[in-house]
């Protein structure tokens, strides 16, 4: 799901959208000229693998996300900031974003945690 930046006023705009069994539920609203900021909660189940043995587990989503949203390149030292350059905000690409970002940690199954 895509929507234009220049849709999203300083009156918070409800957002309800799901990628890959991920849910995004919260606002969206608009910062400054090029900065919307999303904030509200990522929740669902993640399939994944056990990082030690490879067996299949699933992870349970359940966190609050506030990121700023930049319509095209920002020179903000800010690690929160995800850029986006064709003037549209793409939801499936914010999700499938966090989505990898908490795929980078380590997960274990019960065998080999207790291993």
């Amino acid at each position: 799901m895509k929507i234009a930046f220049a849709k999203i006023g300083s009156e918070p705009l409800n957002i309800s959208h799901e990628y890959e069994g991920i849910s995004f539920k919260g606002t969206l609203k608009r910062k400054n000229a090029e900065q919307v900021l999303a904030s509200g909660e990522l929740s669902g189940v993640l399939k994944h693998f056990c990082d030690s043995c490879g067996e299949p587990l699933e992870i349970s989503i359940n966190e609050s996300l506030e990121l700023s949203l930049n319509d095209g390149a920002t020179s903000a030292p800010d690690l929160d900031i995800v850029e986006f350059y064709d003037g549209f905000i793409d939801l499936d690409e914010l999700i499938n974003s966090e989505i990898e970002s908490i795929k980078s940690d380590y997960f274990y199954c019960k065998n080999c945690k207790t291993n």
